[in-house]
């Protein structure tokens, strides 16, 4: 099997190549729809993010498979958590689904779940409404020649499979290395494979779980190359390969044969038989036609065209489950050609198609209705159609009064919003609730006065039947200091909480039971928005902080178990611990008890500093380090009774605050300990280079320099007297917290490379060895004319 190198960013090493990284305009890697990206969280880079630009209504799949327990999260372009998952994937794997509600940039950050452990990972973004686009089928039997490109990075191919299905999948090229995935519609992966098929071919054995759509992935194992393939899709029986079914005879129908006409008012029944079918008709100028196009056997796709053969309009499911509906106004009179097709190819089915005057059956702006009105515990039922695509329903608030909406259909995947007596929205959501259903949970109302709830569909496209229901919610204050014994006493239920805080407060919540696995929230001021939540800190129990309050305000805390079907009582605790200032060379003692269960120390860092942690005393520790941005930096635990004392150290890249906290490794321990903390200024790339020395217990080597924005820079790793030892370097370049550039490479000698540093200042350039042997390395930096 060929070696497969991954490094983030999609950036290939040689050895002794120069080779450009990531720009000043990218900052960040950027991951795109559809592009697996693999890397390693290591001691020295505990978290990483990557650059993504969405769209408002796009449905994305972020997934994390690891070695770890990973922890993922979808942030804004300040670094805020918009989303975030633990452990929804099977095992240590992490799967975020969402609807974005804005545009824009947006990070994917990616940690470990503890903050501490390292190992390998792979990210997938998928998009449910980009897996199909443009994707051709195949079926059993079939071998298809194409090419790959080396300017996308997949082929993809479509079939539709039954449960229990025994297939086998072929890659066959001689032009590039095979690899083969099989996945689901939504982008879950099933399998892969690089060379089973021998040499640098790929072959996949599979049973298939379930009904439905499957897609096979073409893809080169290196990424970048290109070349011929020939792709084979078979079915097994007891692992021989079986003919493929001959297809089956359609039945007689009388319809228009293909290119035959069809006028206004007309329904036609017909049967595709894996080849796209025409209807002619006269049109005329500004004349509103609505056509759709519906089938239960296939995924209909409609396109219009006009009399010389060029696409007015095209459309896939806008009528409402997978069938396809253009409305459309001529512009001039002429002769129109409506194409009756798949959205796969080869698919086979009847279908109905429908031609009509759009004035007489369609509004062509659906306006909200406006006089709707709900009350506090009412549940309204109503319907969307074509004319009426948005209900809305208005009711009386009060400031500080705090609410949850919710809209359930079986008709169509709802969407809700809440507008303001200004008319401005508040707050929105897709799927907060179970499957489709929209949920907005326990928000505060701003201000008195008149408040609008609007009900739609995700699109704006669905239509059918739905309940929508207004509650109020109590809160119960809980103030620091306090430990409240609570329950659980109905499956699903989330109990509420509020307390006042301050800007700048430190604040630990913890929750613990008995009795089932709990599930934490921390919400900032009005309940929109989710500042930290925890699963599983200690066991099943759940721990949010020590966490900097970013504001005034009453903050919610919600209460819920991790499997909605659980029960039983809990213990909810709210401390503000005591921040103790640390200053470099300072020495302090603590001591943890059951009154004191965590210390919190402020450090005020800077970048391009080493801060060096030395811990001692008896007992064992957890300490985690959060730098001013609020994310984890170092997270270790130490067993103090130790000769010599505990030590570790981590290289600073932001300027700012930084909290040290400590807590006992196990709850309820009683421990002493002091804690010493010395920052050291880096060696500099200034004027000259400098020699990093790696061993077999020394892997890390970290300097500074002084940027100039928009300066391109080439960095060089050159080992000295070390045949036949290669460093296997990680690189990772950033500046004021962000990344420049980061790449992992293996089996390489002599690196040398180029990158964008964005603006003026210090930059900080950590190098990771894995030789894990003796190696002195040359670092050599310059800038480039």
């Amino acid at each position: 099997m060929r070696l497969r190198l991954f490094i983030i960013g999609i950036l290939l090493v040689a050895l002794a190549i120069s080779f450009p990284l990531l720009s000043a305009a990218q900052g960040t890697a950027e991951v795109q729809i559809g592009q697996p990206i693999a890397g390693r969280l290591t001691p020295d880079q505990l978290e990483i993010r990557y650059a993504y630009e969405g769209q408002v209504g796009e449905q994305l799949s972020i997934a994390v498979e690891a070695t770890f327990d990973s922890y993922v999260e979808l942030q804004d372009d300040t670094w805020q958590r918009l989303a975030s998952n633990d452990d929804a994937a099977e095992g240590s794997g992490s799967v975020l689904d969402l609807t974005l509600t804005r545009s824009g940039l947006m990070y994917i950050y990616i940690t470990s779940y503890s903050g501490l452990s390292t190992g390998d990972y792979t990210l997938r973004v998928s998009s449910p409404a980009l897996q199909v686009d443009d994707v051709s089928s195949i079926v059993y039997g079939q071998t298809i020649e194409d090419e790959l490109d080396s300017e996308v990075d997949s082929v993809p191919f479509a079939f539709e499979g039954s449960a229990g299905d025994e297939i086998r999948i072929i890659l066959n090229s001689s032009e590039f290395d095979a690899f083969l995935t099989l996945e689901t519609l939504d982008g879950e992966q099933l399998a892969n494979d690089d060379n089973s098929a021998g040499e640098s071919d790929a072959q996949i054995d599979f049973i298939l779980p379930e009904d439905g759509t499957y897609v096979i992935q073409v893809l080169d194992a290196f990424g970048g190359e290109s070349g011929a393939f020939s792709l084979t899709l078979n079915q097994l029986e007891n692992g021989v390969v079986i003919d493929a079914p001959a297809p089956t005879a359609a039945p007689v129908i009388e319809v228009p044969s293909a290119g035959e006409d069809i006028v206004l008012g007309d329904s036609v029944e017909g049967q595709l038989d894996g080849t796209a079918l025409s209807y002619r008709f006269e049109g005329s100028a500004d004349q509103a036609i609505l056509i759709t196009l519906t089938s239960d056997d296939f995924d209909p796709f409609l396109t219009l065209l006009d009399s010389s053969g060029a696409v007015l309009e095209t459309d896939d499911d806008s009528a409402g489950n997978l069938n396809a509906q253009i409305e459309f106004t001529l512009p001039a009179d002429d002769t129109y050609t409506i194409e009756v097709g798949s959205f796969f190819d080869g698919a086979r089915g009847a279908y109905n198609l429908s031609l009509s005057d759009a004035a007489v059956v369609v509004v062509p702006t659906p306006e909200p209705s406006g006089d709707g009105q709900i009350a506090l515990g009412e549940t309204v039922e109503g319907e969307l159609t074509r004319r009426q695509g948005t209900l809305e329903y208005t009711f009386e608030g009060e400031a500080g009064q705090v609410i949850t909406i919710s809209q359930h259909s079986d008709d169509f995947d709802s969407f809700v919003r809440l507008l303001g007596p200004d008319g401005e929205e508040l707050i929105s959501d897709d799927d907060g609730g179970d499957g489709f259903d929209s949920l907005i949970s326990a928000y505060a109302l701003p201000e008195n006065g008149t408040y609008t709830i609007s009900a739609e569909s995700l699109g704006g496209g669905g239509s059918g039947s739905f309940t929508l229901t207004l509650d109020s919610v109590d809160l119960e204050s809980i103030t620091f200091g306090d430990s409240i014994d609570g329950r659980l006493s109905r499956e699903g239920e989330r109990l509420l909480y509020s307390f006042e805080g301050e800007a700048g407060d430190v604040v630990i919540i913890s929750l613990s039971s008995e009795d089932f696995d709990t599930y934490l929230t921390l919400n900032e001021p009005g309940g929109d928005f989710p500042l930290a939540e925890n699963d599983d800190t200690n066991g099943t129990d759940s721990l949010v902080g020590p966490i900097t309050l970013p504001s005034d305000g009453l903050y919610q805390i919600e209460v819920r178990a991790y499997s909605d079907g659980a029960i039983g009582r809990f213990q909810l605790n709210l401390s503000r611990p005591e921040v103790v200032e640390l200053e470099s060379g300072q020495e302090a003692d603590g001591a943890l008890t059951d009154d004191t269960s965590a210390l919190v120390y402020k450090i005020n860092g800077q970048a391009g500093m080493r801060m060096e942690l030395r811990l001692s005393g008896e007992g064992d520790v957890t300490f985690a380090l959060r730098g001013p941005d609020g994310y984890s930096v170092l997270s270790q635990s130490a067993f103090l009774d130790t000769t010599p004392p505990f030590e570790t150290s981590t290289v600073l890249n932001q300027t700012g605050e930084y909290l040290l906290v400590v807590q006992p490794t196990t709850a309820g321990d009683e421990v002493e300990f002091s804690v010493r903390l010395t920052l050291r200024e880096l060696d500099s790339l200034d004027e000259e280079p400098q020699i990093a020395s790696f061993s077999d217990n020394v892997f890390e080597a970290a300097y500074q320099f002084t940027g100039e924005a928009d300066q391109q820079y080439e960095l060089v790793l050159e080992p000295q007297d070390a045949k036949g030892i290669s460093v296997n370097p990680s690189i990772d370049i950033t500046q004021n917290g962000t990344s420049v550039a980061y790449i992992s490479t293996s089996g390489v000698d002599t690196v040398s490379l180029t990158f964008t540093v964005p603006s003026d200042g210090m930059v900080v350039l950590k190098i990771t060895s894995y030789a894990y042997e003796d190696v002195d390395v040359e670092v050599t930096l310059r800038p480039v004319d």
